[in-house]
């Protein structure tokens, strides 16, 4: 004999998972070409940063960002640009005989030297790159958070001849160019990749010329907060699954 709650359950399932398809949707935002360097970030009228107006030396290096204006709600039928969120950027594990912390400097972000206040601008191997303290909640409810970091550019630069290389995350970018006794020049190699919590930077190589890391792309998205009539729906179902099983 069915029960008569059978039907009520199976709308209540058929409900909670058109629930939990809703809360799979989010808007998505590319922070691109975010330049580790001071004066940075230049990228738009919209993100600032701390730390980076002047040669800054840490261990951990933190630069604190906020993100203005942005559309965040779209998958909820919200299309203003009113949504706002903060985070740390933040360099760590520092390598290397004179690595004392990392230094953000005109050209990028690299290794400082033992002094810790002036710069060798050659070493970028054995930083991390992570993000902590994601801060936000758009207008609509919806919770901002970091799904990875999705690029990187190293630059090179110098006088004369110049080639350098190391890994980002296991895959080599490397720069090379100039010409013997030349002018001073500034190289970049940026990658792509799919979302990663965090950049390592390994196996540096090369024979002549400064490395740094010249910018970062990050992806960020939003993370529905389910109604309490959602929840409800939820639990009737999984009462309904476990009913079901213990007939």
């Amino acid at each position: 004999m069915m029960s008569p709650f059978k039907p009520f359950l199976s709308a209540a399932a058929v409900l909670a998972v058109a629930s939990l398809a809703t809360l799979a949707q989010a808007d998505v935002v590319n922070l691109d070409t975010i330049n580790t360097r001071t004066g940075g970030p230049f990228a738009g009228a919209d993100i600032t940063a701390t730390n980076m107006a002047a040669t800054t030396v840490g261990e951990p290096l933190t630069f604190n960002f906020t993100v203005s204006n942005q559309v965040l709600d779209s998958n909820l039928g919200d299309a203003a640009a009113d949504d706002s969120f903060t985070f740390d950027l933040i360099a760590t594990g520092v390598g290397g005989t004179s690595g004392t912390g990392a230094a953000v400097w005109g050209q990028g972000t690299n290794n400082a030297n033992a002094g810790g206040t002036s710069n060798t601008f050659s070493s970028l191997a054995g930083v991390t790159w992570s993000v902590a303290n994601v801060v936000g909640t758009t207008s609509q409810g919806q919770n901002v958070v970091f799904d990875g970091f999705t690029g990187h550019a190293i630059g090179v630069g110098g006088t004369g001849e110049i080639s350098r290389s190391i890994d980002v995350n296991g895959t080599s970018s490397s720069a090379a160019g100039g010409t013997a006794g030349g002018e001073f020049v500034f190289l970049q190699d940026a990658i792509d990749f799919a979302p990663t919590a965090t950049i390592a930077l390994t196996n540096q190589g090369g024979t002549a010329g400064s490395l740094s890391t010249r910018h970062l792309d990050l992806q960020f998205s939003t993370v529905a907060v389910p109604e309490p009539s959602s929840i409800a729906l939820l639990g009737f179902a999984a009462l309904g699954l476990v009913t079901r099983r213990r007939r």
